[in-house]
Parts: structure tokens; sequence; C-alpha cells
């Protein structure tokens, strides 16, 4: 799928290998440009549903309209499912500490 973020810090952690973000750490970097990756390959909404190691969940109360992906059992990447010109978008929100 295509995507886009809407934080500088996360384009620039897909991007460049050599960027970190320190409050967040190696393991959990690691996790999401894995994660990236997969949605990358993914060519529908359905395709992340199927993968269950995701763990893509639709969120409630004040993250209505968002989505979670699993980095580990402490950090979430959040994304919302847009629309363009050219079909489904993802928007790569942001990391948070669920705990």
């Amino acid at each position: 799928m295509r995507f886009e973020f809407e934080d500088d810090d996360l384009r620039r952690l897909y991007e460049e290998r050599d960027f970190v973000l320190p409050r967040i750490g190696a393991d959990v970097t690691k996790a999401f440009r894995k994660k990236m990756g997969f949605l990358a390959n993914a060519e529908s909404e359905s395709d992340l549903r199927s993968y269950r190691a995701l763990r893509f969940e639709k969120l409630k109360g004040g993250r209505v309209g968002q989505h979670s992906i699993r980095l580990n059992d402490q950090w979430r990447l959040i994304l919302r499912i847009g629309k363009d010109a050219e079909g489904h978008l993802l928007i790569i929100v942001e990391i948070v500490d669920y705990h």
C-alpha cells in the first residue's frame, strides 16, 4: 500500500538508516522498520488484517478513525486509512507507548 507520514521524524526513521529517535530505542526502531516493510508490500487493508502478527486493530474512544499495529508489547504504530485520487493511502501518524 502507499503511505505518507504525518510526522517528519517517522519519515526520517523509515528513510534514513542512521537516524534514531532516542525515546523509542533500537529495538522499537527495528520493529518499526520491519512493520513498515509489511505495510509497503500489502495491497489492501484486508492484507493487513490477514497477517495476524501485525495485530492490526481499529481504535475506539479518542482515537476513532485510527488503527494500530503492535511493534512490541509496549509500543504501537498509529495510522489512519485515507483515500486520494489513486485509491487507498495509509497515513502514518505516530508511535505511542501504550503503558
